[in-house]
């Protein structure tokens, strides 16, 4: 199958985004691996009417991974980071440069609970200690 133009689909059902389909030859590294072809990702990029509520659980992230990233708990930096946890960089500077961008996922605050020991409590809503098993309240 050579393709001369990308083949716009939707893969929603199968991976939950639109796509566009290249040549395996096209390959760079904004696209990933689907079937034999390779698909570049769409994503919301577009400024997103947010709700306070939602602006203020991304600046606490944003200020939650610069202070692991300042105190070097994580393991290969903030791009160490991106990559352990399938994170698009790009998308993460934007985010934090506009917090009206598109790109925020709940899928980025998961490994601070889970691994880094951020108290959801914190992160979601503001109350409480910021790390779990903490004396700081902060």
């Amino acid at each position: 199958m050579n393709l001369k133009k990308p083949v716009f689909c939707s893969l929603r059902s199968l991976i939950g985004v639109q796509c566009a389909i290249y040549p395996p030859m096209r390959q760079n590294a904004c696209y990933r691996s689907w079937m034999g072809f390779t698909t570049r990702l769409t994503t919301m990029s577009r400024a997103r009417a947010y709700k306070q509520a939602t602006l203020d659980v991304q600046q606490r992230f944003f200020d939650v991974m610069q202070e692991l990233a300042d105190e070097k708990r994580l393991p290969g930096g903030l791009a160490g980071f991106f990559e352990t946890y399938d994170i698009d960089s790009r998308h993460y500077y934007a985010q934090k440069n506009n917090l009206g961008k598109g790109y925020f996922e709940v899928a980025w605050i998961l490994p601070l609970i889970k691994y880094f020991r951020v108290s959801a409590n914190w992160l979601l809503l503001g109350t409480g200690k910021k790390f779990k098993g903490s004396s700081a309240s902060d």
